[in-house]
């Protein structure tokens, strides 16, 4: 089932959410059903082993007991929810803080400083951050294909050999196709602005670094979809073919 507050999926029988702390209103109602049918059952079992005393007095002190213990059950729970109310509202405002801030950063495209504040973050589930997680994770790709493409690239395949080039053309391609589902979708979450520009940076890295064309662009793109397993070796033909045409150059 999923938390009447924060929406993540919880056990079936969470009185309180993991996550969140809220209390599970309908989860909590059927407990305390049951703990008071077990109250009544404990009664049941008072009342007949006594024989000796005078029944109307005992049956006069049980209920008064029962009534006694229903109230704090009920004294109970009405603390534990308003615990949990608060605890909520205290979530929501910490949350809102943080996609204020995360916003921020969007409309500056600082997306790498939207990237490290986002990592700082506790809590990120939820439709809430889903804009930001979208901006997050292409921006990992791109700081790691950045690094790795800096200086000099024949260095890096010395180093790396062909798996270098080959991972490099797997993210730029897997970020082509990212932006593409996205798309699809109408950018649903708010995020066209960012992998608009992450689509241009991946196309002028893969045309104008790595010398692909667009025919390429689109074939290696084919076979990205396409493939059932994540093997990034399929990529090997095409990172042998730039390495022909940078030594040729």
């Amino acid at each position: 089932m999923k938390c009447s507050a924060c929406g993540a999926e919880i056990d079936n029988q969470a009185v309180v959410c993991p996550y969140c702390g809220s209390e599970q209103m309908e989860n909590a109602r059927q407990e305390h059903t049951r703990e008071v049918n077990a109250l009544k059952a404990e009664t049941e079992k008072v009342r007949r082993s006594i024989r000796s005393h005078d029944v109307s007095k005992v049956n006069q002190k049980i209920t008064k007991i029962f009534a006694l213990l229903v109230v704090g059950i009920l004294l109970l729970l009405g603390i534990s929810a308003l615990t949990g109310i608060v605890k909520n509202k205290i979530k929501l405002v910490s949350q809102d803080k943080a996609l204020l801030k995360l916003e921020e950063y969007y409309q500056a495209a600082d997306y790498e400083k939207l990237t490290e504040y986002y990592e700082s973050l506790d809590d990120v589930y939820g439709g809430r951050f889903e804009k930001y997680r979208r901006v997050y994770d292409i921006q990992k790709r791109v700081s790691w294909t950045s690094q790795n493409l800096e200086g000099d690239y024949w260095q890096h395949v010395q180093e790396g050999g062909i798996d270098f080039s080959v991972w490099c053309i797997d993210d730029l391609i897997g970020i082509l196709v990212d932006v593409k589902d996205y798309e699809r979708e109408e950018f649903p979450c708010g995020e066209g602005e960012a992998m608009r520009f992450y689509r241009e940076w991946a196309l002028e890295v893969l045309e104008n670094r790595l010398l692909f064309t667009q025919d390429e662009i689109r074939q290696m793109t084919e076979i990205y979809e396409a493939r059932e397993d994540y093997d990034a070796e399929v990529f090997a033909p095409y990172s042998e073919l730039i390495t022909e045409r940078l030594l040729a150059e």
